[in-house]
């Protein structure tokens, strides 16, 4: 049901941004399963972050670039070049890419602040105002609302510590996301500034 929910939603959205602002960046694909990455392989040593929170930062940065640069970037931003973007923002004292760091790891806590100063670096330009910023973070906030619901939902993994269990979930929501989609016109992806499958198929 939870699923269920977060799908429609999912839809939702997409018929809301092309209604109001005559465009979706996401071009009516399952925007909510950017933050479901696939799980890692079993014997794997080093366990990156790719949670649900994780890949929210993840996208943020990447909306951001797709703001300042009018595409979507060729590639996951880096830590460094999201740690840059914090520190011309201003947005935070101190080292940027640690902060970024610390947000993708789970040690600072995604509170609703902190999503909104992830939003604010990854957005601004010297030329954007405040009341822009804004608007973006309110934009975004419902990505915020599902990584929660999603991390929430998930079980601990069983041997990483600190990691959840993302097996089957990113193939629970797309069933559910396309089950809905019978309700939803027009069904098919739109082309235009489609996100790249780095980004759709984590």
């Amino acid at each position: 049901m939870a699923l269920s929910l977060l799908a429609a939603i999912d839809h939702e959205l997409g018929r809301w941004n092309t209604e109001v602002t005559g465009s979706d960046s996401m071009g009516r694909r399952p925007r909510f399963a950017v933050l479901l990455a696939r799980p890692d392989p079993a014997a794997r040593v080093r366990w990156r972050p790719k949670d649900p929170i994780a890949r929210l930062v993840d996208f943020v940065g990447s909306a951001g670039y797709l703001v300042r640069n009018g595409h979507w970037p060729e590639a996951t931003p880096t830590i460094a070049e999201m740690g840059m973007r914090v520190e011309l923002s201003r947005s935070v004292v101190g080292d940027g890419s640690r902060f970024i760091q610390a947000l993708r790891s789970g040690k600072h806590s995604m509170t609703g602040r902190a999503f909104q100063t992830l939003v604010y670096s990854q957005f601004w330009t010297p030329d954007t105002s405040p009341d822009a910023l804004d608007v973006a973070a309110d934009l975004a906030e419902p990505y915020l609302v599902a990584a929660h619901f999603l991390t929430l939902l998930m079980p601990d993994h069983s041997v990483a510590k600190g990691h959840l269990d993302r097996a089957g979930w990113r193939e629970a929501y797309l069933e559910w996301w396309a089950r809905h989609s019978d309700s939803y016109c027009p069904a098919t992806p739109r082309d235009d500034a489609a996100p790249p499958d780095w980004l759709l198929d984590p």
